[in-house]
């Protein structure tokens, strides 16, 4: 792979790169989508709403383990290397997804049919924490100097590919087997075909090399991490709220828009629910845009400007929304450019806030721990305000939300920058050095 040449090189590590970011997200929304048909399966109890609730308990139980992911995936990643974090992360992806494929009802084996998904579930989480940990630091370290911020940013889109294909998976399942079909063991094959997926990504990031800056400034010198991550707390601190209006953004968009403006009168859900794949191909070119223009004009100064107008945007928009002041097309599509202009860039200048030995779990925990508290609560803090008849609340809630990741965003200074990484030139002398 040394002496591939260079484009055939930056293919390959682009799609190692993406081909598990598409599995992870694929994964995980695949569960989501088909809970409502395999709940009865697997989980006890007569009523289906109990079953469904214990299902969805399960996928709220794959976030609560991510940061503990993140601390056991980063420290494998920044330990053995960056291509084995990435084979390891998708193999754990795909083989919970096979064994939840294969699990015998409840009906006949018990309620150990409900302990395996939950501990394929925790599998999962596990290994996700590490995917996107993995997928960061490598492209980091081995992307071509004047492309790196766009190759983050095709990383970070192709989790919504993975999104599109899991609704499309649904779409043909219902289509070939109807609701009876799903119910009785067609939702099976949404699970075998994420096992399918995930051997690809196995196979593609085979065939990926190590990367450089890995071998030669971390494998053979192994300098102690704790002393590392502790120099860099305010670093952490920054990447944790820089990450909680993005997490808090994109579940209130892709999960809850609808609820929100159905409960405001504004519109339905169905006619909500409509405008999520437009929603989603313009999140994917906006991050994809912002990454080309990170590598134009530096990935903080398109992140400054990105928090800055999200911090003053945010709370206008949604009210606009709710009230019926700003049509929804417009107006989300607005709030998705200022969200997706600081997803693509910082995809990359996270990971530069670490030096290489402490990379993956320097960006991974605080990163799952924002997810964890910001992402997978908000559809149970929002719904609890409606419940409470606070639902004016939500905007509010959205919008400190980008107030702290404004303030994570300022506590980054340009010197944190770690440039080990920013050099074809150094990866080049490094396999020249090999070579002799």
């Amino acid at each position: 792979m040394a002496n591939a040449p260079a484009k055939d090189r930056s293919r390959l590590l682009l799609a190692a790169a993406t081909a598990g970011s598409i599995v992870e997200s694929f994964d995980w929304l695949i569960y989501a989508v088909l809970a409502p048909y395999f709940a009865h399966a697997i989980f006890p109890g007569d009523d289906p709403v109990v079953s469904l609730l214990a299902s969805y308990l399960v996928f709220a139980i794959g976030f609560l383990i991510r940061p503990i992911g993140a601390v056991i995936m980063g420290r494998i990643i920044d330990r053995q290397g960056r291509k084995f974090g990435l084979v390891v992360s998708v193999s754990m992806i795909s083989v919970g997804a096979l064994v939840i494929a294969l699990t015998p009802s409840y009906d006949t084996i018990g309620v150990l049919a409900a302990l395996i998904v939950v501990f394929a579930r925790l599998v999962q989480g596990l290994s996700m924490s590490g995917e996107q940990a993995a997928v960061g630091t490598y492209l980091l370290e081995t992307a071509p100097r004047n492309r790196r911020f766009l190759f983050g940013a095709i990383a970070s889109a192709s989790s919504y590919v993975g999104q599109m294909l899991a609704t499309a998976c649904l779409a043909i399942l219902l289509g070939i087997y109807g609701v009876e079909g799903l119910e009785s063991g067609g939702w099976r094959v949404g699970f075998l075909v994420c096992a399918a997926m995930g051997l690809i990504a196995l196979w593609i990031r085979g065939a990926a090399p190590e990367s450089e800056i890995f071998t030669e400034q971390v494998k053979n010198e192994r300098p102690r991490q704790l002393p590392l991550l502790r120099a860099r707390t305010r670093q952490a601190a920054a990447i944790f709220l820089m990450l909680v209006p993005v997490t808090m953004g994109m579940y209130f968009i892709t999960a809850y828009l609808a609820k929100f403006l159905s409960h405001a009168g504004v519109a339905t859900k169905e006619q909500v629910t409509g405008y999520v794949p437009i929603f989603t191909v313009y999140l994917i070119l906006v991050i994809l845009v912002s990454g080309f223009l990170a590598d134009r004009f530096g990935g903080l100064r398109i992140l400054r400007i990105g928090y800055v107008t999200l911090a003053v945007c945010t709370l206008p928009v949604i009210i606009g929304l709710s009230t019926g002041v700003v049509p929804i097309l417009p107006g989300a599509l607005l709030y998705l450019t200022v969200l997706g202009s600081v997803t693509g860039p910082f995809a990359m200048v996270g990971p530069q806030l670490f030096p290489p030995a402490v990379r993956a779990v320097g960006v991974g925990l605080p990163s799952m721990l924002s997810v964890a508290l910001f992402g997978g609560t908000f559809p149970l803090i929002a719904e609890g305000l409606t419940a409470a008849g606070n639902s004016g609340a939500i905007p509010w809630y959205i919008g400190v939300g980008a107030v702290l990741g404004l303030v994570g965003n300022i506590l980054v200074r340009k010197s944190d920058l770690v440039h080990d990484s920013d050099t074809e030139d150094e990866s080049k002398k490094i396999r020249q050095r090999t070579a002799r």
